[in-house]
């Protein structure tokens, strides 16, 4: 990125409901989906799929107060799509309990729920959905931001997973710890060249390996690489759920005047969970502009790392009365 972007728009649904108007508890699943939607947007979307349903819920929670351009692009993430309709399609193509409607594999296509997004939000520009694991919302932010510096003026940017009620095998999708609680949330950011009345800024998108399994140069690798970005004093930094326990005290010991804010109370593991991590962490800035660092992992041991800013006062704006 060669100067920073504009985040005008953001809102996301996890758990615990909308952010800035949830409830604090510990469910792994975004609650009543119907309700968010019928405040929406009316009735429900016939035929489609509960991730469907949460994708599209979210992106018309981030558009509605705000004017979207019909030739936003959109970019959508997601790292393991639709898992209900796909285990339910296996299940029934394989244990001979008829045939499969054409609607469920529609539902099965991870594009089916960017397509709806865009024809509800009014978007006839570029419209993408990327997969790439625990990195995909990392990879999406990077192409969106590469959209507007090639000449575009606003990007649609989202991360969406949900959760199997089996919950043993989603652990296993995730490859969990015994003490990680597997989550979703729907979330997303309208991203613009234009500052005013901008909620903050998308500073830096990076993305590395690091072979090494020593953890101690991790650490050092990426305070080196925040560094060289941000002030680190009061800098908030908001880990993945890959980055354990000693990650988190190596890299405060690096970066010792920076803040550690570990969110997944609010939302639970999920692949695209820095979109959800980003807008929490909007609705957190109620005084002064502040300054945030999220890194994540993958199991093979590739690197992401978003760096953005809250204006003051972006907290107000979140939640309750929307965007």
């Amino acid at each position: 990125m060669t100067g920073p972007l504009f985040i005008r728009a953001a809102a996301a649904i996890g758990p615990q409901g909308i952010v800035g108007r949830g409830r604090a508890g510990a469910d792994t699943a975004i609650g009543d989906l119907d309700k968010t939607w019928r405040e929406l947007c009316g009735p429900s979307l016939r035929q489609c799929s509960r991730f469907v349903v949460a994708a599209v819920a979210g992106a018309l929670l981030c558009t509605r107060k705000v004017p979207v351009a019909p030739e936003t692009g959109l970019y959508f993430a997601t790292g393991l799509g639709d898992t209900r309709s796909a285990a339910a399609l296996f299940q029934q193509a394989q244990g001979g309990q008829g045939r499969a409607s054409p609607f469920d594999f529609v539902n099965v296509n991870a594009n089916t729920a960017a397509f709806h997004v865009a024809r509800l939000v009014g978007l006839k520009g570029r419209n993408l959905t990327i997969t790439q694991s625990e990195l995909s919302f990392e990879w999406a932010a990077r192409l969106a931001a590469s959209d507007l510096q090639s000449g575009g003026t606003t990007t649609l940017l989202g991360g969406v997973d949900d959760y199997h009620p089996i919950d043993a095998e989603q652990r296993l999708r995730l490859a969990l710890a015994a003490d990680q609680r597997p989550g979703e949330g729907s979330a997303w950011l309208l991203l613009s060249k234009d500052p005013a009345d901008a909620l903050g800024s998308l500073l830096q998108i990076s993305l590395w390996a690091q072979p090494s399994l020593d953890q101690a140069p991790w650490a050092q690798d990426v305070a080196a690489r925040i560094a060289d970005r941000v002030p680190t004093e009061g800098l908030r930094i908001l880990p993945g759920f890959r980055v354990d326990a000693k990650q988190r005290a190596d890299l405060q010991a690096q970066l010792p005047d920076a803040i550690m804010m570990p969110y997944q109370e609010h939302c639970g593991c999920f692949h695209t969970a820095t979109a959800f991590a980003m807008v929490w962490a909007l609705g957190q800035a109620r005084g002064a502009t502040e300054t945030f660092a999220h890194i994540t992992r993958d199991v093979s041991g590739h690197n992401g790392l978003v760096l953005f800013t809250a204006e003051s006062g972006a907290g107000n704006l979140i939640g309750g009365a929307g965007i």
